[in-house]
């Protein structure tokens, strides 16, 4: 019963209620959680961001890369994909808020991360 409650409530806030104009912000990484534990983040993180603009491009700072490209959120799948050139990634969206973002990121090393942003003042 709470694995269905908590999938309902994780499909609500990212939902219908998402557009590709509310994640259209400049995003600053607060903390990562891995494994059941979320920290704030270290010395390597301290400048990650990204933006998504409304033209669709992107500028994002990630593990400490810099990165640039298009992305596009897709609403059935509750992504947000990138491409960077040859190079395609993307974040599955958690949760959303006016002020908040949390998205999952598997690494190559297929370990998942879920990267809380909050919008860069």
């Amino acid at each position: 019963m709470k694995i269905l409650l908590l999938t309902l409530i994780t499909a609500f806030s990212v939902g219908t209620l998402t557009t590709k104009e509310n994640l259209q912000h400049n995003w600053k990484l607060n903390a990562i959680e891995e494994f059941g534990s979320k920290w704030d983040v270290d010395e390597k993180n301290k400048d990650d961001y990204m933006n998504l603009k409304a033209d669709g491009n992107y500028e994002m700072t990630f593990y400490g890369e810099k990165k640039a490209g298009t992305w596009s959120f897709n609403k059935g799948g509750k992504t947000i994909n990138f491409v960077n050139g040859d190079a395609k990634f993307y974040f599955k969206l958690k949760s959303v808020s006016d002020t908040a973002l949390v998205a999952e990121y598997q690494h190559p090393s297929l370990i998942r991360s879920d990267l809380h942003f909050s919008i860069a003042k």
